[in-house]
């Protein structure tokens, strides 16, 4: 190996563990992840519920059909069917701003909140806002670093294998808590 091959190498090969770190799961299997998530949230459901609420939520105006991340997360736990014991009620929701997305949320009564990856830096912002100000929703994300930025639970690959990721101090600020079962496996994200 030249010298000069050796440091491409040595330069981009952080770059290229960093991207393996933070490689989002597929749309199916956080599906699948998310169901099984059901038993490790405290008071999930309200007492005697038979489903849960899911809003995916995605950017765009207010007229935006939904994105292909946000259908397919609809699609993906529509042919689940089921949430842990729960039957699941999905829905995709366009994120235009703060106050709209709080409407929504008072409105549909959610117990998840699903954040496509679409979402910008500032876009998300708002959208942790919003769900923190309605208390004792969860929110997800197949994107890594949204849990960094305020999403509670978040799924991500690393060396290869599934992730959750749990946002510990977002989730106290939410009035979300998890039992212990799952504290004990997944990586706890620092804000």
């Amino acid at each position: 190996m030249t010298l000069r091959a050796l440091l491409l190498v040595l330069l981009f090969a952080p770059v290229a563990a960093q991207a393996a770190e933070s490689e989002e799961l597929p749309t199916e299997l956080q599906a699948q992840l998310l169901s099984k998530m059901t038993t490790y949230v405290k008071g999930l459901a309200p007492a005697g519920a038979t489903s849960l609420k899911v809003l995916v939520v995605y950017p765009g105006a207010a007229d935006s059909p939904p994105t292909r991340a946000a259908t397919a997360m609809v699609d993906a736990l529509s042919k689940l069917g089921q949430m842990g014991t729960y039957k699941v009620d999905v829905k995709p929701q366009v994120f235009t701003d703060e106050r709209a997305l709080q409407a929504a949320l008072a409105t549909e009564k959610p117990q998840v909140v699903y954040v496509t990856g679409e979402h910008t830096t500032k876009s998300l912002g708002f959208v942790v806002a919003a769900v923190k100000s309605v208390g004792g929703v969860v929110s997800v994300s197949g994107t890594p670093s949204h849990v960094e930025q305020g999403v509670v639970l978040g799924f991500g690959a690393a060396e290869g294998r599934p992730r959750v990721l749990v946002n510990l101090k977002q989730a106290r600020e939410q009035g979300v808590s998890f039992h212990n079962g799952l504290l004990r496996y997944a990586v706890i994200v620092e804000q």
